[in-house]
């Protein structure tokens, strides 16, 4: 009997908690429902609100014929009175105001909003030198070891003397040259102007490659100087009955006979055109004009406005000539440079370090591709078939 009590006590008290729970949660549900009800209140008086907002209509009535001034004193007034306190006050303002601020300005006092600069990028010419065979050197000086070979056999009767056949070795010390230019810059405009670097970088490296085509075709030597290819080469000029075209395939032709592998022709960019638009007698092109004149029969044309018009230089590479390269091409960008840093300057330097090696003058051949009183046999052919007419 006290079992039974026991139990009937016990359930009661839980009905008693579960009651309680219920309760409170119905209590909990009913308060957020009155939450509810007052956002719902207040979205729709901020609706309506917004739909009676004309953001023009204010703007006009801040700005009307005000100065500037007054404007911007009322922005910051109105910030400071929001609580964003003094730290914090800005001035905003809407875009037909910074229309009009972007359209001040004079050319002594500069322009509130600064121009979007964008600079033409450099002409950079085409390079000779970086045709040839290059190979890495890690001395300031290459010592070249010409080997003349004289060839005296011949046939020979039993028991006589066979002929010997000597070498003579002429050993020649070629420099390493450093080639180098810089310029100064404002930090500041760098800084601005994103493409300026590389504008001036560009520059650079494009004026040291043509002092470096310049020495390496036609350099006097000297002292840590380079003596160019068609100062210590062979000279053979065109034949007065051929034209620019016999020239060259006559040249490259007498490379390949002393065993030339890889022969490199550099010409003017105008004789390549010139060779490329050639004519017969009868007007018809004697080369495709429309298809890219890259080379013959192997050799390699590489257009250098080092080279005058009218002449040419080809190398059998590198049994002819090589460059040894020390350096490569380096742009170095310093501060640490007289006053560089007191006047917000810096200094940019490039070079480069190579020697130019010519192991056989006789693979190295320069001269003028057709001789400039007559013009050569096509050019008399075609005055002469003109004159007929």
């Amino acid at each position: 009997m006290d079992l039974m009590e026991g139990i009937k006590a016990a359930l009661a008290e839980r009905d008693q908690r579960v009651d309680s729970a219920l309760a409170k949660n119905a209590d909990d549900m009913t308060k957020l429902m009155e939450k509810v009800s007052g956002f719902d209140v207040n979205l729709i008086d901020l609706g309506q609100k917004m739909a009676s907002f004309d953001p023009s209509e204010r703007a006009g009535r801040r700005r009307g014929n005000r100065s500037l001034g007054s404007v911007a004193a009322q922005e910051l007034l109105d910030g400071y009175k929001s609580g964003n306190g003094p730290a914090s006050v800005k001035a905003f303002f809407d875009v037909e105001t910074k229309a009009v601020l972007s359209s001040i300005g004079d050319a002594a006092a500069g322009y509130p909003v600064p121009p979007d600069q964008q600079l033409v990028a450099p002409i950079v010419l085409p390079y000779f030198w970086t045709a040839l065979a290059s190979v890495p050197t890690t001395s300031n000086v290459i010592q070249v070891v010409r080997a003349t070979f004289t060839n005296a056999a011949d046939e020979v009767d039993e028991g006589a003397l066979k002929p010997e056949s000597t070498n003579e070795f002429e050993p020649e010390n070629v420099p390493v040259s450093t080639i180098a230019t810089w310029k100064q810059a404002s930090l500041q405009v760098l800084d601005d102007v994103a493409a300026l670097q590389g504008f001036i970088d560009t520059e650079l490296r494009d004026g040291v490659n043509q002092s470096t085509d310049r020495a390496v075709l036609s350099g006097a030597g000297g002292a840590n100087r380079i003596k160019g290819l068609m100062k210590a080469g062979t000279q053979q000029d065109g034949a007065s009955d051929g034209n620019l075209l016999d020239t060259v395939l006559g040249v490259v032709a007498s490379l390949q006979a002393k065993g030339a592998t890889r022969v490199v022709v550099g010409l003017n960019p105008l004789d390549i055109i010139g060779m490329a638009i050639m004519k017969s007698v009868d007007g018809s092109y004697l080369l495709n004009p429309l298809s890219p004149l890259t080379g013959v029969l192997g050799a390699q044309f590489v257009p250098s406005a080092a080279i005058p018009r009218g002449q040419y230089c080809a190398v059998a590479t590198p049994q002819g000539a090589y460059v040894a390269l020390r350096q490569g091409m380096s742009v170095a960008v310093s501060r640490e440079d007289r006053d560089n840093f007191v006047k917000n300057m810096v200094t940019i330097l490039a070079e480069h370090r190579l020697a130019l090696a010519i192991p056989r003058p006789d693979l190295v051949l320069y001269g003028t591709l057709v001789p400039a009183a007559d013009g050569g046999a096509a050019a008399k052919a075609a005055a002469a078939h003109k004159a007929t007419k």
